[in-house]
């Protein structure tokens, strides 16, 4: 859901119909495109022997999308942003841990809550921007994925990790646009520190 404010309602209304009337008989078009989420976290892992543990936590993510409808003179420019925070829970797996190294495999699920978002929309008329406005949405659905990472990382008392992984996000229902709706499958890096309490 979009919440706009009195005043921004008025200006989409006049915005729009710039727009439209701007366009008129003329063939339109619409893109979208979404950007890399980037996210932010912090772990808890328990081992259950040598070479299993649970991990869980708390992260941040940030979607960012751009769509654009009209034509290349007049046309509506949106700047989407999400915030998500989400819970994993991952099952690891170390399979070679030669001297200080270690080389492991993660696999579980993750649920996500979007906590917040707007949206910012350019009201574009004869390449010219004649009004903007800002405006709150939501996403009430929770978002759940399962994926998958390779890891490989330095042992000690503080250790560097690198995690290339995938993850699938199913469809929770919501006709907001997002990442995780157009493209479902998604790959990414993980880079952080890890600190060993034992």
């Amino acid at each position: 859901s979009v919440v706009p404010s009195p005043t921004s309602a008025r200006e989409q209304l006049q915005g729009y119909s710039s727009v439209l009337l701007s366009n008129n008989s003329q063939p339109v078009s619409t893109s979208t495109e979404h950007y890399q989420p980037v996210s932010f976290g912090l772990a808890l892992s328990v081992g259950l022997g040598d070479r299993f543990s649970l991990e869980t936590g708390a992260d941040y993510s940030c979607l960012v999308s751009d769509m654009s409808s009209g034509t290349e003179e007049n046309r509506c420019d949106i700047r989407q942003t999400l915030h998500y925070v989400g819970v994993p829970l991952r099952a690891r797996y170390s399979f070679w841990k030669p001297g200080g190294f270690d080389l492991y495999m993660t696999a579980g699920g993750k649920v996500e809550k979007c906590v917040g978002g707007t949206t910012s929309t350019s009201y574009v008329v004869k390449s010219s921007v004649s009004s903007s406005t800002k405006d709150r949405i939501t996403v009430d659905p929770l978002q759940w994925s399962v994926g998958a990472s390779l890891g490989y990382r330095f042992n000690g008392l503080v250790g560097i990790y690198l995690e290339p992984g995938v993850s699938y996000y199913f469809d929770n229902g919501s006709f907001v646009e997002t990442v995780y709706r157009e493209r479902p499958l998604n790959f990414s890096l993980g880079i952080g520190l890890r600190f060993n309490l034992n």
